[in-house]
């Protein structure tokens, strides 16, 4: 898993302002190698560039999709 392309995907989502600047669970969002100890983290690439991410927590099962160009934030939850 490539930690610096997962948070800098994550940081577009956040620049494009699908949370308020002052939200606290950003930092919690940006600490990518924390959540990976306790998630699935899945990534997609396209020519070689990762191009989306997703974090799947197992106890909550619910994941956090991101594109990298920041447009659109998906929940992505599992029955």
């Amino acid at each position: 898993m490539d930690i610096p392309e997962v948070r800098r995907i994550i940081r577009a989502d956040l620049r494009a302002g699908h949370f308020p600047a002052d939200n606290p669970y950003i930092s919690v969002l940006e600490d990518v190698e924390h959540r990976a100890e306790h998630a699935q983290v899945w990534v997609a690439e396209a020519a070689g560039t990762v191009v989306a991410a997703l974090m799947l927590t197992l106890r909550a099962r619910l994941g956090i999709l991101g594109r990298a160009d920041g447009t659109n934030v998906d929940r992505v939850h599992s029955p």
